[in-house]
This record gives structure tokens, sequence and C-alpha cells, in this order.
């Protein structure tokens, strides 16, 4: 079953790694919640504005965690503004992903 963990549940634009390391650890405690059958979902719907250092901050966090070994996570609901900064930020952390129905499913390297 698909879980959403909705980023505008606690903004609507991130733009510091310190915003990227308090949302990562709401995300952890998140994804604890769920079962091991359970797709975590990042929705990025009605997220206006994301920055480099947030997105970097926030997977770096995120790989840490090793929530992205754990879990099978997609990524979902990016406007046009903030994907070139969701793929920026993907290739620069050496993740994957492949695009199923309006998501992105991630595969990240931890550094």
């Amino acid at each position: 079953m698909k879980k959403h963990f909705k980023l505008s549940d606690y903004a609507i634009t991130y733009s510091t790694r310190a915003k990227g390391d308090e949302i990562a650890s709401a995300l952890s405690v998140f994804a604890k919640s769920l079962s091991d059958e359970d797709l975590l979902v990042i929705d990025f719907n009605d997220v206006e504005a994301i920055s480099y250092s947030f997105l970097d901050q926030f997977i770096s966090r995120i790989s840490e965690f090793n929530l992205l070994k754990r879990k099978e996570i997609s990524i979902s609901g990016w406007s046009q503004d903030v994907f070139p900064v969701i793929d920026k930020s993907l290739q620069h952390r050496h993740c994957e992903y492949s695009p199923s129905r309006n998501e992105l499913r991630l595969v990240c390297q931890s550094n």
C-alpha cells in the first residue's frame, strides 16, 4: 500500500540544509510506522519552491538512515519548476530513478 509523506504538511517552500535535516528526521519517524509491504511516497504536491541545498541535504540524510535500502521509495507530485532541482540533487547523490505513473522510484547509494 502506498503511504504518502506530504512535504506540504510542513511547508510549501524549502531552502536550507537545516530544513533538510528537520524534514529528513520527520520522514524517518514516519517511515518507522510503515509495514514492510508499504511503498513510501515522498509527495511534492503543493510545494512551490525547493532549493538544491535543501534537497541535497534531505537526500543525504535519507541515505544515512538507510531508508532507501530498507524501503521501496518513490517521489511524486513535483511541479515543472521543482523537477530540475530534484533531478540535479538525485544525480549528485548517485541516485537512479525510473518513472512510473507520475512517480519516480528511487535507488540511491550512500556516500
